[in-house]
């Protein structure tokens, strides 16, 4: 059960991370053009 949850997390905080990620790229590419 532990690990259940700990997996949905993690899937959860690479998600989170992914979103991050691709805004602060947008960002860039913005600050680029």
């Amino acid at each position: 059960l532990i690990m259940q949850k700990t997996r949905t997390v993690a899937k959860h905080d690479v998600k989170e991370l992914l979103s991050a990620l691709n805004s602060s790229l947008q960002t860039v590419t913005a600050r680029e053009s």
